[in-house]
């Protein structure tokens, strides 16, 4: 039962990632055309994407609440995010990322390193009561910070022609 709801997990993040690449992207960062016509007819009735958008995001909230262990597919899912040192391994924090970018924080833990043999290395973790607020700050600064950067070279990529 686990593996299906990280499978819709999955699905439903790559879903929310496809709408914001296809729809929301697209939408709203082409600069060509009038900017007064379009801020008018763009942002009086929200569009069905944006919806569809934070609703994927709240059905892979509710779904990775519901599961302890970590899966992702082409980055989406949950995964750990941050490296903070502790006095017997580190903390990092369990978000749902979509296309490995961290998008809501779960839970944190304290990760511990167990040496099995010279080749492997295996984890343990234990859940922490609250979550790692300064870790989780600075780990939203660092995915906003290149996000920004990836959607402005989308934006020159798609308004290309307007600066000839």
């Amino acid at each position: 039962m686990a593996f299906v709801i990280a499978l819709i997990l999955t699905c439903t993040s790559l879903l929310g990632l496809l709408i914001f690449i296809v729809f929301i992207i697209p939408h709203y960062l082409l600069l060509c055309q009038d900017l007064s016509t379009y801020f008018v007819t763009s942002f009086r009735i929200v569009p069905w994407h944006i919806y569809a958008f934070f609703l994927s995001i709240g059905i892979c909230w509710f779904l990775a609440r519901k599961l302890d262990n970590m899966h992702t597919i082409n980055g989406s899912g949950t995964k750990l995010f941050g490296h903070t040192p502790s006095g017997t391994g580190y903390i990092a924090t369990r978000w749902i990322s979509m296309f490995f970018f961290p998008v809501l924080p779960l839970a944190s833990y304290e990760v511990f390193h167990e040496q099995r043999d010279s080749r492997e290395v295996g984890y343990s973790m234990n859940r922490l009561d609250k979550l790692a607020w300064l870790q989780i700050v600075q780990t939203a600064v660092k995915s906003i910070v290149i996000l920004a950067i990836v959607i402005g070279l989308i934006v020159v990529l798609l308004n290309f022609n307007c600066f000839k």
